[in-house]
This record gives C-alpha cells, structure tokens and sequence, in this order.
C-alpha cells in the first residue's frame, strides 16, 4: 500500500475557508455512491447513525464488513459520530451504506492552495 502523502496530513488540518465545499449522501442498507473530486476530505457520521457506515472506492460495498477470517477486502468502516480525514489521490466513485437504519453522509472538502 503507497504511503499518504505529507501533504494530505496538512490538508486534513486545513481551516475551513471561503473555498470550503460540501456534499451529503443519504444512505441506507443497499450500496450507494457519490462522484467525488480528488482532494482532502472530512467525512462526517452524525452521532444519530444507528450503526457503522461501510466505505469503499471505486466498488460496491457488498463484501463489508468481511466475514470472521476472511481475506481482506478494500475499503473500511466509520462509527456514529466520528470525522475521519479521507484523502482521495483521483476523482472517485465513494460507495457506502449503512449496515442497519439510515444517516447521512457528510463530505467537507477542504480548500488548499
């Protein structure tokens, strides 16, 4: 797996300015997605979320979480409430759902110079 780049370490970091975007992703059990442009995110799970969120990109989350010693899959799993530092290196199918009840997403894509 390539190393993260330093520079996504500091764009996480970044203050929200005048440039700061933001889009949302309604989710429920079934697989969805949002076209997102490369660059530095903050995902956001409300507390509300009744569960974990799978995340993967670039294909479906139908393999997430994985089965007790299965083989590793892509992606990863976000916990009701949390703001994980997301850093995309191309534009990017994001799929995810929400492993029981609904949430949304939040993406907050950081503006750098």
């Amino acid at each position: 797996m390539p190393a993260l780049p330093t520079e996504a370490f500091t764009q996480g970091a970044a203050p929200y300015s005048s440039r700061t975007t933001l889009r949302t992703l309604d989710l429920t059990t079934a697989d969805t997605s949002i076209a997102l442009a490369a660059g530095t995110y903050e995902v956001i799970v409300p507390a509300s979320a009744a569960g974990l969120v799978a995340v993967c990109h670039g294909a479906t989350t139908a393999s997430l979480p994985p089965s007790t010693g299965a083989a590793e899959v892509s992606g990863y799993v976000l916990t009701a409430g949390s703001v994980t530092v997301v850093h995309l290196d191309s534009d990017t199918a994001l799929h995810a759902r929400v492993l029981s009840g609904t949430t949304t997403l939040h993406f907050v894509r950081k503006a750098v110079a």
